[in-house]
């Protein structure tokens, strides 16, 4: 890609998240979408035509540095760095995103969207490279739901703060999911959470009944084959353990 100089990177950078908001924005800039192996390594970004370099990085960070009180361009720039963060894999974007979103939020007087594209933010970072922003999202997520009580989308984000945390907290995952669907039961990121919750927790049983649940809200969603199979993986590998271990104590019984 050509070098941009001066608030022109700006603009590619909105020209290149153009094409990622087209499905990406509603499945993945919340980082909600399950991954079946969530300890799944992180590779490096693949550097090609449609990627930026760390120096194009820096220099836009630079001219939101040079305007530190232009909270529309911490906004803009901060909030087209996390998209492309995501979908190029790019830890040093999605850190210039959150320095940038932090400062918006910290002289935007705390308005509802500086805080959840923060928390956003952080959730992607906690998910993807350090889990200890994990709860720091949550806390921004709970902060916009005491103003918006009812969200479920909000309280599904909840949820999957604590699902990916190491060691997950299966209960407090399921919890927030299951809140989310008395307040929408429909919600497809809550009905993903609860899915993967419950075939964590083994209840293979509760969890088949909310892929029929899900398939019922939207049959073309784009979790559900993965869904599907790790359901399918993890019930067997269930099911071989508890065989081995009954075949395992009916030896130790005639041997004693």
């Amino acid at each position: 890609m050509r070098a941009v100089k001066g608030k022109n990177l700006l603009f590619a950078l909105a020209g290149l998240c153009v094409g990622f908001l087209i499905g990406f924005a509603l499945a993945n800039s919340l980082g909600v979408r399950p991954r079946p192996v969530p300890d799944q390594p992180v590779g490096p970004a693949t550097r090609d035509a449609g990627l930026l370099s760390r120096e194009e990085i820096e220099r836009a960070v630079a001219r939101a540095d040079a305007e530190p009180d232009n909270v529309e361009l911490q906004r803009s720039l901060g909030r087209a760095l996390h998209l492309y963060s995501v979908e190029a894999n790019s830890p040093e974007a999605l850190a210039a995103a959150i320095r940038l979103l932090r400062r918006a939020h910290d002289i935007g007087a705390d308005q509802t969207d500086d805080l959840l594209a923060l928390a956003n933010a952080l959730f992607d970072s906690g998910r993807l490279y350090d889990r200890a922003q994990l709860a720091e999202a949550r806390s921004l997520y709970q902060r916009v739901l005491a103003r918006k009580p009812n969200d479920a989308e909000l309280i599904a984000r909840v949820g999957w703060t604590f699902y990916f945390e190491r060691p997950p907290k299966i209960a407090e995952a399921e919890r927030a999911f299951r809140s989310a669907l008395e307040a929408a039961p429909t919600q497809e990121s809550a009905l993903q959470g609860m899915i993967v919750a419950l075939i964590a927790a083994e209840d293979f049983e509760r969890a088949q009944k909310y892929l029929t649940e899900l398939e019922r809200a939207n049959r073309l969603n784009p979790a559900l084959p993965d869904l599907r199979a790790l359901w399918e993986v993890r019930r067997n590998r269930s099911a071989e353990r508890r065989a081995t271990a009954s075949l395992d104590s009916a030896n130790d019984t005639r041997t004693r």
